[in-house]
Order: C-alpha cells, then structure tokens, then sequence
C-alpha cells in the first residue's frame, strides 16, 4: 500500500498557472456577481490548475465523501440538538449505519 502512496504522491506536480488563470478570467466572464459562488470558485479554480486545463475535464470516476463528527459539541446547551439526534439524523439518510 505505501507503495502506492508513493507513486501517487510522486505524480502530484505543481498547479498549472496558465489553466488556473484562464479558469479565474472564466469566473469573471460568467453571468453571476462576481464570488457569488463562494469557496466553489476558489475550487474550480484549483481544479482546473490541477488539472492543466481550463475548464477542468469531468471525473471518469466522481466520489462524494461524506464526514461528521461531533467535536464535543453536544456537550451540554452547546447545541440544539444532542449527538443522539445527530446519529440518528445521519442514519435516516444512509451516512451512517
């Protein structure tokens, strides 16, 4: 596995600024205010330098990755509602067994 690891690690290159900057000009030509999209802008600018090409190509293979945790924030009137609630919200949608 750590081989693996390695290799994958070893292809990472550096971002491809000419992709990142036709990515930003994008951004600005599109018909939003300008950061309407938030961090998905900043994103989609990543993606395109990573990689190489403005737009960036649609994932062969997309992934979601779905992570929750409760921080201690169930701790006492530190939130509405209690990990117990929480579990079980999780569940009710599949994110959780």
């Amino acid at each position: 596995m750590a081989g693996l690891l390695d290799e994958t690690v070893a292809a990472i290159g550096g971002l491809d600024e000419d992709a990142a900057r036709a990515a930003r000009q994008r951004q600005q030509s599109l018909t939003k205010p300008s950061g309407s999209l938030g961090r998905l802008e900043h994103v989609s600018v990543q993606l395109a330098g990573i990689a190489g090409q403005c737009p960036p190509p649609l994932p062969l293979r997309p992934v979601v990755a779905v992570f929750a945790a409760d921080h201690g924030v169930h701790a006492p009137r530190a939130a509405r509602h209690g990990d117990l609630r929480q579990r079980r919200r999780l569940r009710r949608k599949g994110l959780m067994a």
